[in-house]
């Protein structure tokens, strides 16, 4: 049974209204016993968020959020970094903090963002496409543990009543992308968000997790990615029976940015 959560948000992200105590005391009444606040760093200055993270107020929140519940459950200090491998200056200072997790995503791609406007001017196969190009160039060069949500776009073209998405039509991208993660040891994350949405499943696709397995990656984060405290721990056992169903056996967490292992079990 999965008792963790490494991405997790607080009103340190400017789309989360969860206080860091709302979140930690809704993951102690859970049951959890460790989670990860990861809040945005974004840095492309057409994205809206751009400059709302101060990394030492994020370091004094967990701080002071460990004095207040460390005897309830442990709190690990990460951080979601936005296309990280385009913004090493302003990436640089956020690294001097002591993280446990660094998580890599691509929200927005030069004028673009997947949540806004990038299919307003874009096709579906032409956006799927720039945004596998990215997530790759950032998997090749970014210095981060955990490759996020892979293939959430789908949260966005399902609303719009496009044609199902599937990773068939870009497996040479996705096999590419997922070659690249496991050469460099950096976890996939199995981010439970999209259950939240049309999509109905994680991300990244459960086909997309099975290529990952045969192809030798081992490395998983699970994630609710809650930006508010009522979506946390949801559809945890959904994802540990799809897991177990795909021959994977455990999943990881992280500490001093090293990877923990820990037991699936459906018990």
């Amino acid at each position: 049974m999965i008792k963790t959560d490494f991405h997790l948000h607080t009103t340190l992200s400017n789309d989360a209204p969860g206080t860091m105590d709302d979140m930690v005391r809704q993951a102690i009444a859970l049951g959890l016993d460790t989670i990860a606040i990861t809040d945005h760093a974004d840095f492309n200055p057409l994205d809206p968020t751009a400059g709302y993270y101060v990394a030492d107020k994020a370091w004094q929140q967990t701080l002071d959020a460990r004095r207040r519940f460390g005897d309830q459950i442990t709190i690990r200090h990460g951080v979601e970094l936005g296309e990280p491998h385009l913004f090493p200056d302003d990436v640089r200072p956020i690294m001097n903090y002591p993280l446990d997790i660094v998580i890599g995503s691509v929200h927005f791609m030069h004028r673009y963002g997947v949540h806004s406007n990038l299919f307003d001017v874009y096709s579906p196969a032409e956006g799927i496409e720039m945004f596998f190009d990215f997530t790759l160039d950032m998997a090749a060069h970014a210095n981060i543990d955990v490759l996020a949500h892979l293939d959430y776009f789908d949260r966005y073209t399902t609303q719009r009543n496009y044609p199902p998405y599937r990773p068939d039509d870009f497996k040479k991208q996705i096999q590419t992308i997922l070659q690249t993660i496991i050469d460099r040891k950096i976890a996939l994350e199995v981010n439970l968000s999209g259950f939240r949405s049309q999509a109905d499943r994680s991300f990244p696709h459960p086909q997309v997790l099975q290529w990952y397995r045969q192809m030798g990656g081992r490395l998983l984060s699970i994630s609710s990615d809650a930006h508010q405290p009522d979506q946390m721990g949801k559809n945890f056992d959904r994802a540990e029976k799809m897991l177990l169903d795909l021959d994977f056996t455990e999943y990881h967490t992280f500490e001093n940015r090293i990877p923990q292992p820990r037991p699936l079990s459906i018990l």
